[in-house]
């Protein structure tokens, strides 16, 4: 029996009545039992009225939700900062919120009591509400109520922080008292009262989601400013670990002022872990040159480095990075070689401490090692380097004292031996070396396929960058020969034990050569003393050879040696042959051949009554003794007086020239020629020490190479008359093959830059890959 429209009306009525409270529930419990007990439309009436008391609600908390957005709405009692707007706007919502729930519930009440409705049901529509809440809030969400939140955390973090640092600071974190970090100890009860209001209202509005972003994203920019400002141009300090500290002190407790629990706070703090290693990680890199150069001053960075590479994995970044950076600033014209060897021996010294392993170190150096092989002063810079035993200014070992402290790696002596004997003992123990892949790295970094170990010191890779030892030992022989040859007494004591030194990287066998030059001097010295002694016993003081000091060379041990002529004044020569014919008598049969060219002279020259002390090489000084002569010359006389070509006197004489002493003018014919200065101007007053910049009579190592590979030339161009055209690698096996007079020992570059010079000749033609001969 279906119940009549009065009485839906009269129950509709009632309802309202006691919804809005001019009636009593007991009034609707009447006229709800003139419905049929078991009535299906007792049923229906509940769901119309609880429908109609849930959408009453939500529509009530839409207007609020849509009012409530304004923000100029909360722009009151003075209030204007965005910040302090988050806790106004989200209390105003929650109380509408609550007094539309109860309002619901009350009505729901009604119809549970007066209808006997099912308590389920109805707590289903409570939990619409809920939901329906909840959906308007977030579809609410925009930008400004996202910045409202931002900077509302910001500011509280930004306090929080600012209070740590007033009472306990970032150094020693792990030491202070742990309830000392809480909020209630720095920021007082109700700062953290209000924290915790803001967060349980969002996530009783359904904002959980946004109040998780906002401050993960909050606290994730305050820490990348913590990392730039305690990182960037900073390389003494490690970052890192302060970094690490403000996590702890800062970052952690403010976390656990929102009641985290304690596996929501160490789930944040793998979090933050990961991404301070990563920020200080790309801090680091992008300055790596900088870290370099002031390396050992920036040992703190090097150490974030290191902990950064180990727990982020950037390793393929760090090898594109560091590789454009030094593509740029470092491996350009205006490099000098010594300020780019300098700066690959702190890259070398760095990367060891950032990746034993070497790895690292292999791929961001191969560029570095790529250009300095095409600078022909690479090797000099390096042996002068290996060879200077001056303390360094930065407290760093100097290449000759790694070579002091070395294990004798790639020496031929007994100590590899040893090292070979220590290493079997070790067997029980090995342990095989780590494999690293592409996919570790990533695509940049290239392995070593031959298995090699990489080397162990700084002098190591320095000689790896050509891969052969000779190249140095050869180098090293040219620089010593003109470092003896300028000595001007017989010291050699550094010199010994610089050899002494090298021995243990190179093997005696590679530096036996230079030990018979050091041997020379030795020879010399006591020569020298036994010739005097008997030449000055029998002789007055003007035919005494006491200013006369020689170096007895053994000529097939020393590297090439320049023959220039040059005639040397009478009174020298007679001193010079004095000195031979007692060498003769002392040495017999052997006898002396002077190389007029080398050696020091040293001159206290007058030029108008100023006196200056001079150090020159011989043609230098027997141009100006000429001049004891006559006080003007041509350059053809002058030339015939020194027994020497036009050329050559004129070079010797712009050394007088340029200081000062002579003077280069047209006589009356218009013919240039050279005399002495009247007097000395102000800026030539002083010491000269001018020697040639050729070398001192010595030929370098391209000249030398040059004059050797020269030999090979005819057998070249007998191959290419039998044979068309031949590519590099078929000549260079055919003249190691049949070239036994002298023995080929020379390499493929070697062979390959000669070729180009005979093409430069036009003597050789190269087509593609291969050389033939150029027709006459």
């Amino acid at each position: 029996m279906a119940p009549s429209p009065a009485l839906w009306e009269s129950f509709e009525r009632v309802f309202r009545a006691c919804e809005s409270g001019r009636e009593n529930a007991k009034q609707l419990g009447e006229v709800a039992s003139a419905f049929p007990s078991g009535c299906w439309e007792r049923k229906r009436i509940v769901d119309v009225m609880a429908t109609e008391a849930l959408v009453t609600s939500t529509d009530a908390m839409r207007q609020r939700v849509s009012s409530g957005w304004k923000l100029a709405a909360y722009r009151r009692e003075g209030r204007n900062e965005e910040s302090e707007l988050l806790p106004m706007l989200l209390e105003d919502l929650e109380e509408e919120f609550r007094r539309q729930k109860r309002k619901l519930k009350y009505a729901l009440g009604l119809l549970e009591l007066a209808l006997e409705a099912p308590s389920q049901d109805l707590e289903q529509c409570c939990e619409r509400f809920e939901n329906s809440v909840c959906a308007l809030v977030w579809n609410a969400v925009d930008e400004a109520f996202t910045s409202i939140v931002s900077k509302y955390f910001l500011s509280k973090l930004t306090a929080f922080g600012n209070a740590f640092q007033r009472a306990h600071g970032l150094d020693q974190v792990e030491t202070i008292e742990a309830s000392t970090l809480k909020g209630e100890f720095l920021m007082g009860r109700e700062w953290c009262d209000e924290l915790k209001k803001v967060s349980e209202s969002m996530r009783l509005l359904g904002l959980g989601a946004i109040l998780e972003e906002q401050y993960g994203t909050v606290v994730n920019q305050v820490l990348l400013q913590e990392v730039s400002s305690y990182a960037k141009e900073n390389f003494e300090m490690q970052a890192l670990k302060v970094t690490k500290q403000w996590i702890e002190g800062v970052a952690l407790p403010f976390f656990r002022v929102f009641v985290l629990s304690d596996e929501e706070i160490c789930s944040w703090r793998s979090r933050l872990d990961y991404k301070i290693y990563r920020a200080v990680g790309e801090v680091r890199e992008a300055a790596f040159f900088d870290i370099v150069v002031d390396y050992p001053e920036s040992m703190g960075a090097v150490e974030d480095l290191k902990a950064c590479l180990q727990m982020a994995h950037r390793h393929s970044q760090m090898i594109a990075t560091a590789t454009r950076i030094f593509a740029h600033r470092l491996l350009h014209a205006g490099a000098a070689t010594s300020d780019i060897l300098q700066t690959y021996i702190s890259t070398i010294r760095v990367l060891q401490i950032v990746d034993p392993d070497g790895q690292l170190l292999h791929a961001i150096g191969d560029p570095i090692c790529a250009y300095l092989r095409g600078r022909k002063d690479t090797i000099r810079c390096i042996v002068t380097m290996m060879t200077d035993d001056t303390p360094s200014e930065d407290g760093l070992p100097s290449l000759l004292e790694e070579l002091a402290s070395t294990d004798n790696e790639g020496g031929d002596g007994e100590g590899k031996e040893e090292v070979h004997a220590a290493e079997e003992d070790r067997g029980s123990v090995w342990v095989p070396a780590r494999v690293t892949t592409a996919s570790s790295y990533g695509t940049a970094l290239p392995t070593l396929s031959d298995g090699s170990a990489l080397p162990k010191d700084t002098v190591g890779f320095l000689i790896g960058i050509y891969g052969s030892k000779d190249l140095f030992v050869g180098e090293y022989r040219v620089m010593l020969a003109e470092k003896l040859l300028a000595k001007e007494d017989y010291d050699i004591e550094r010199e010994v034990r610089t050899i002494e030194l090298l021995k243990l990287r190179f093997g005696e066998s590679a530096l036996h050569n230079c030990e018979v030059m050091l041997k020379d001097f030795g020879d010399s010295k006591r020569i020298d003393l036994n010739i005097k002694s008997e030449t000055n016993s029998g002789l007055d003081l003007a035919s005494s050879c006491d200013h006369l000091d020689s170096v007895i060379l053994s000529e097939c041990f020393w590297p090439g040696l320049q023959d220039e002529k040059v005639k040397l004044p009478p009174d020298i020569e007679g001193k010079l042959d004095l000195y031979a014919r007692k060498y003769g008598a002392l040495k017999a049969p052997r006898k002396l051949v002077w190389k007029h060219h080398l050696g020091i002279v040293n001159l206290d020259v007058d030029v108008g009554g100023s006196k200056i002390s001079v150090r020159v090489n011989p043609p230098q000084a027997a141009l100006l003794l000429a001049f004891r002569e006559q006080k003007e010359w041509g350059i053809d006389a002058l030339s015939a007086k020194l027994g020497s070509t036009p050329p050559n006197t004129r070079r010797w004489a712009l050394v007088w020239i340029n200081n000062g002493v002579l003077q280069e003018i047209r006589n009356r014919n218009g013919r240039l020629v050279f005399k002495v200065s009247d007097k000395l101007v102000d800026e030539h007053r002083g010491d000269i020490e001018v020697m040639d910049a050729d070398g001192g009579g010595i030929s370098s190592m391209e000249e030398q190479l040059a004059q050797e590979m020269a030999v090979y030339e005819s057998y070249i161009i007998g191959m290419l008359t039998n044979f068309d055209s031949l590519p590099l690698e078929r000549i260079h096996n055919m003249l190691k093959m049949f070239v036994a007079e002298p023995p080929y020992d020379k390499t493929s570059e070697q062979l390959a830059s000669f070729l180009g010079k005979l093409v430069a000749e036009d003597k050789l033609i190269l087509e593609g890959s291969s050389y033939r001969r150029a027709s006459k």
